[in-house]
């Protein structure tokens, strides 16, 4: 069983209302609905990182490099063992960090460019280093 922990893309999510379908309009977040409930139905714990003890997380889950850095320097000083997955939800047009170059370079353990390919490792979070998984 790993601890993931979400950082979220506001504080108005934090308290796993990520995971809660009618905190946004529209089902905006509904990708974080299906993928928290996938990881608990396959025995990992899974919470918004307000809600983990940093030290036990084996997995921090993001998806905004800039807007999370504060939270993932916090998580690497106490923590030095947890593994980054990066899921950059905007395309390069939008955010020009979530090009293939720049996240290649990025020292995180795995960069998804989908959720679902986050549940191929539904078992075992041994993820290459630096490798950015397309679909």
């Amino acid at each position: 069983m790993s601890n993931i922990a979400w950082i979220p893309c506001n504080k108005e999510l934090c308290s796993n209302r990520l995971f809660d379908i009618t905190s946004t309009r529209d089902g905006a977040i509904e990708r974080f609905v299906v993928a928290n409930n996938m990881l608990i139905e396959n025995g990992h714990k899974s919470n918004t990182i307000d809600l983990c003890v940093i030290e036990s997380t084996d997995v921090v889950l993001f998806y905004n490099i800039l807007g999370d850095i504060q939270w993932l320097i916090k998580v690497i000083k106490v923590n030095s063992n947890v593994r980054l997955i990066n899921i950059p939800i905007e395309p390069p047009v939008v955010s020009p960090l979530h090009s293939e170059l720049i996240l290649s370079l990025m020292p995180f353990d795995r960069i998804l460019v989908s959720i679902v390919l986050l549940f191929r490792f539904q078992k075992s979070f041994a993820m290459v280093k630096n490798k950015v998984g397309l679909l």
